[in-house]
């Protein structure tokens, strides 16, 4: 698959990049059913299971789920991913499963649909060497509208504060994001206003950027720099968000990364979760 130059200039403005249909009948329709099997075996349609015994469960079924969720890492996705690390994939992480269930979010129960003001996060930070450090890839396995706890980014958000020759890890990020009155909005309580953001382009620092709910059909991917501040989104529908993680390391990250683990200096293939980032 060749990316035009309109989608690799959208992907260096927005930090974004959806690729409709790109994982292949045979690959994701197994992996949905068993992710739902999964699910379903571990009691998580149950509304009344309290928050703790949620998240214990939940564990358990994407435990079992591990070996078969690298499948998302098709040779096209991996050679388009590469392409958009300057053709440096040095490794990837071994890939998540990612579920909301309805009425769920990242900090529990809801019952209505807002941006979030917190759990926004960076999956890798600003490193000293240039470059695209990490790109994140996100898989649906069945159709997420909106509101339908689909992640939220806030695209073009990985051109600012980028300083080359300079680190900056994500938390030191938010704080210095803080301070500019977009993000002071919009990592606050004032939930009413923080939805006004959803879409609608703002200017800070001269780069554009708006909050992105993810949405697609099963099959499709979305890729994102890694350097993107985001958050996990609410599902207010009836059916679970049901995608998959993975992600591809640039060489960039993977210079930061070897000083806390020597094996990123080994050749392409699957690394385990992350090493203690700067998240």
């Amino acid at each position: 698959m060749m990316l035009s130059d309109v989608q690799r200039q959208t992907f260096a403005k927005d930090g974004l990049l959806h690729l409709p249909g790109v994982l292949p009948d045979d690959i994701w329709r197994p992996l949905a059913g068993r992710v739902r099997r999964a699910l379903r075996d571990a009691g998580l349609g149950d509304p009344d299971v309290p928050q703790i015994e949620f998240k214990h469960r939940r564990k358990r079924a994407t435990r079992a789920l591990m070996p078969h969720l690298g499948a998302i890492y098709t040779d096209q996705l991996c050679a388009v991913a590469t392409h958009l690390l300057g053709g440096q994939a040095v490794a990837r992480h071994r890939a998540l499963l990612l579920v909301t269930l309805p009425g769920q979010s990242a900090m529990g129960p809801v019952t209505r649909w807002s941006v979030p003001r917190q759990v926004w996060h960076t999956d890798a930070p600003r490193v000293a060497e240039p470059g695209v450090p990490g790109v994140i890839a996100l898989g649906f396995l069945d159709q997420t509208t909106a509101g339908g706890g689909g992640t939220l980014f806030v695209a073009g958000s990985h051109r600012l504060l980028d300083m080359p020759g300079k680190e900056l890890r994500s938390k030191a990020f938010k704080r210095a994001l803080r301070k500019k009155p977009y993000f002071n909005v919009l990592l606050r309580d004032d939930s009413a206003e923080r939805t006004a953001f959803l879409a609608k382009e703002h200017r800070v620092e001269g780069v554009d950027v708006r909050v992105v709910e993810l949405t697609g059909e099963p099959g499709d991917v979305v890729l994102a720099d890694a350097r993107l501040l985001h958050a996990p989104g609410p599902n207010v529908q009836s059916k679970p968000r049901l995608m998959v993680r993975g992600f591809f390391i640039g060489e960039p990250l993977a210079v930061h990364y070897r000083t806390y683990w020597p094996d990123y200096a080994s050749p392409p293939g699957d690394a385990p979760r992350s090493p203690p980032d700067a998240a």
